[in-house]
């Protein structure tokens, strides 16, 4: 009885002020600790890589622009990250101090959603941050795979000189035919060729050199015939020595892929394997175009290229013919009411095509000034994300190279690319001599026919070669 009531008032004193008390083996009573956040880490807030454009499926980190222990404030660039498009910054939400940095700079393919840094709030202990125990797992090694009786595979050297035993290896024509003229044993011979293999001049070799392997001569019938002796053995020349295979291997250097490259040539494999593309293709002539140039630059001191004028005569013939200002989505073709039109620019790291938002309301000389800034950060790599996705039509311009025509693939979603060759000088018989250029149009067939595609080629035509009557001086 006197057991059970000390049993009860233990309990009741548990139940109202909690398991402070215990009681060891050697009958001493001890204050139990609890696990404070100094012994059990500090917890963080986690940074994954983010989704900085619709296509990405993976990351580099270029560079960290906070170290371990420095602090930072809601707005500040964590990080630069290597997108399919471009090298964007990751800027931080709140304030807060960098606790830990789990994946290095020049780290790649890092999959969206995956755990890449540890930060904490400002006052904390940051080298006491809890590193989640689940990072880094799932990179053990491979177990080695057995087959179905249990048994381990063999080694890869065992099973190559098995698979290079001479006798496993079938023998030439030529090889059969030698040894069975000379009754000759195949295995006393010594091979020289790939993988072991008997060659006609290792038996060649072996009949010049051991005369002592050859079959006696045959005997004949006739007693009053005498045999005949063999005849001395001609000397053969010797093979040529074989030659090593990495000797005349050819040399060659290894890039690591960009994550734009990657992007693109998956991208250009997804439009022509699932869009059934079509082309036409139209002349234009651009005198207009070239005598309106000069005159702006000597007049107006304003210097504009041939594609300033392209996008804009593809922006006014948008207008014109709606239809092909369209998206094809999962749903289906997506008619636009922007004219965005993208303008194909080569970086180092691969094409990218930055927008011209609202084309069809800016003059020549504004499409002229968006087209430089454009291309400039494309090429330093800091296009933000607003300013290459999307659009509605895209151009892609080889004439400054000297390509005379080209068949461009279409972007998707867009359903519509306009290759854009260089200028020629040809033979008129109405002007002499007339500058013209090919443009090609490629087209998505699920939304554009062979009709709305001349269409729209017509409207190009007339705007690109009357700039006055077709609306590209406004």
């Amino acid at each position: 009885a006197r057991s059970n009531l000390m049993a009860s008032h233990l309990f009741r004193g548990l139940a109202r002020n909690g398991p402070l008390w215990c009681r060891t083996p050697s009958t001493r009573w001890k204050r139990s600790i609890s696990l404070t956040t100094t012994l059990r880490g500090i917890p963080a807030v986690k940074l994954t890589m983010p989704a900085l454009s619709p296509t990405m499926e993976v990351g580099k980190i270029v560079k960290w622009h906070k170290k371990e222990g420095e602090a930072f404030s809601a707005g500040d660039a964590l990080c630069d990250i290597e997108t399919d498009k471009a090298t964007l910054s990751m800027d931080a939400l709140d304030d807060g101090v960098m606790a830990k940095i789990l994946v290095e700079e020049g780290t790649d393919n890092i999959e969206i959603s995956s755990l890449i840094a540890l930060t904490v709030e400002e006052g904390e202990d940051y080298t006491q941050v809890e590193v989640p125990t689940d990072f880094g797992a799932g990179k053990a090694e491979a177990p080695q795979s057995v087959d179905r009786k249990g048994r381990q595979p063999e080694s890869v050297a065992a099973a190559a000189s098995r698979m290079i035993e001479p006798t496993s290896l079938p023998l030439s024509p030529s090889v059969k035919r030698l040894i069975a003229e000379h009754h000759l044993d195949a295995s006393k011979i010594s091979p020289s060729g790939i993988h072991g293999r008997l060659l006609k001049g290792d038996v060649l070799s072996y009949l010049s050199g051991e005369q002592s392997e050859l079959a006696p001569p045959l005997r004949t019938d006739d007693a009053s015939v005498p045999a005949q002796l063999p005849a001395p053995p001609v000397p053969l020349p010797k093979p040529p020595p074989a030659v090593s295979l990495s000797s005349v291997s050819p040399q060659f250097e290894d890039i690591p892929n960009s994550s734009m490259r990657r992007t693109i040539a998956k991208r250009l494999v997804q439009a022509k394997s699932t869009i059934p593309h079509t082309y036409a293709a139209v002349d234009c002539e651009m005198d207009n175009v070239l005598s309106l140039r000069r005159e702006w630059k000597a007049d107006k001191k304003v210097t504009l290229s041939v594609n300033d004028f392209v996008v804009k005569a593809v922006a006014v013939a948008l207008r014109l013919v709606p239809s092909v200002n369209a998206n094809w989505t999962h749903s289906g073709p997506q008619f636009l009411q922007d004219v965005d039109v993208s303008v194909a620019v080569a970086t180092a790291t691969g094409l990218i095509t930055p927008i011209v938002r609202g084309a069809d309301k800016l003059t020549v000389a504004e499409i002229s000034s968006a087209i430089r800034m454009l291309a400039s950060r494309a090429r330093d790599g800091k296009l933000q994300p607003q300013e290459f996705q999307g659009g509605s039509f895209c151009i892609s311009n080889l004439g400054m190279y000297g390509v005379t025509n080209f068949s461009a693939v279409v972007n998707p979603p867009q359903v519509c690319i306009l290759a854009v060759g260089s200028t020629q000088r040809v033979p008129s018989t109405r002007n002499g001599i007339t500058n013209i250029t090919t443009v090609t149009l490629s087209c998505d067939a699920r939304l554009i026919n062979e009709q709305t595609a001349g269409d729209f080629l017509a409207a190009f035509k007339r705007c690109i070669e009357n700039p006055s009557a077709g609306g590209l001086l406004y």
